[in-house]
């Protein structure tokens, strides 16, 4: 106010309610006016509510990684911690959790509880005093680090069929092998092959074909990012590294005679620094990104056009090639020949996880030739 003018102006503030969630104030305002040796007063009421309206803040618990604890649930016993908050005006009266197996209602101090093998997303939520509320997210990983127990059949008898051979799953070699989590397949390898090795045979693979030694094939079940890798190397190759163009198109060409779905190769972006490297973590010796454009996910499918493209291979499942350097190995069947009737054939039975991890254990079996041999008797002859 100017004071020139004689004008003054003062308030009084009188708090009318207080809550939790704000206060009322009635401020009266009082202007003086100095005219002619004379005052003149004028009072005006206001009313000002205060009132919360923001949201907490919140800060979740760091993403963390457990172990399953070994037991045949498959899963692990955690401890949820609560987040931290804070609000500038109000209390904070409530936080809930909300898990996928159990909901917390009202939590105040950390709390235990199972959860199955995989990533657990997990969600806090605050409220405050006046309705008010922010809500934060985190993830739990359960994992499977502990490997498969394999339990060898060391009393099995193979019997040859009446062309001297015998074809045997690796299964029929298992004593009840087992895992916490779940098994994701049995293979079976001779030590030795007297009977020369047989190209490996896979239930949930298709062979592709043979170039310069190397043999592929192509998942008919779509995985994971992690599992294409793990069972790959777990089957006794590795996923697809195309050491030339040429081996590249070659073998794009074979698979887009059976398909047009996308499937994974072998580069990656495991550290998350934009490099793209082979299992070995040798650079690719040529370049087939779709648009020049790497993309921000770390894993790369081979697309409908034969080209590059990172996928999220953490969330959607995709087919995979894995390769294989030498067919002797392990198979879903083993071969058996002649040449083992009457012997102690050795073998290496192989269990492997849903996560990839294995384990072997070795017996031998007794192959037998059950089947008689075949007479023929000379024709009917008269001496003299």
């Amino acid at each position: 106010i100017n004071e020139l003018c004689d004008i003054f102006l003062e308030y009084e503030d009188i708090l009318v309610n207080q809550s939790g969630c704000g206060c009322k104030y009635m401020r009266t305002w009082r202007v003086y006016q100095e005219f002619c040796h004379d005052f003149r007063v004028e009072d005006h009421v206001q009313v000002i509510e205060i009132e919360d309206t923001e949201d907490p803040l919140i800060n979740c618990p760091e993403p963390t990684s457990v172990n399953t604890d070994g037991s045949l649930g498959c899963d692990a016993f955690v401890n949820l911690q609560l987040a931290e908050y804070s609000d500038d005006c109000s209390e904070v009266i409530e936080m809930d959790i909300v898990t996928p197996v159990q909901f917390f209602d009202n939590i105040t101090e950390p709390t235990g509880l199972v959860l199955p093998v995989g990533v657990n997303d997990i969600s806090y939520t605050i409220y405050d005093a006046c309705g008010n509320y922010v809500t934060c997210n985190t993830t739990i990983s359960v994992v499977d680090n502990a490997p498969p127990t394999a339990r060898c059949d060391k009393s099995t008898v193979v019997s040859l069929r009446s062309d001297g051979t015998a074809l045997a799953p690796a299964y029929s070699f298992d004593e009840g092998s087992f895992d916490d989590c779940n098994l994701y397949k049995t293979l079976i390898r001779r030590v030795d092959d007297p009977c020369g090795c047989r190209l490996p045979q896979y239930n949930d693979m298709e062979y592709i074909g043979e170039r310069e030694g190397h043999h592929y094939y192509i998942s008919t079940i779509a995985r994971y990012g992690f599992e294409a890798f793990n069972y790959s190397e777990a089957m006794g190759g590795n996923i697809f590294v195309a050491e030339t163009i040429t081996e590249h198109t070659w073998l794009y060409n074979k698979i887009r005679e059976e398909t047009d779905a996308e499937y994974l190769i072998g580069l990656k972006d495991k550290d998350t620094t934009g490099v793209f490297r082979w299992p070995d973590h040798s650079l690719p010796s040529f370049s087939l990104w779709e648009a020049n454009n790497p993309g921000d996910d770390i894993y790369v499918a081979v697309n409908e056009a034969g080209n590059w493209e990172t996928v999220d291979a953490t969330v959607d499942r995709y087919f995979f090639v894995m390769e294989l350097d030498d067919i002797c190995t392990f198979s879903d069947r083993i071969y058996f020949c002649c040449e083992d009737a009457g012997q102690m054939v050795p073998l290496e039975l192989r269990v492997i996880d849903r996560f990839g991890r294995v384990n072997d254990c070795s017996l031998e079996t007794e192959v037998q030739d059950k089947v008689p041999p075949v007479i023929s008797c000379p024709p009917y002859m008269v001496l003299d």
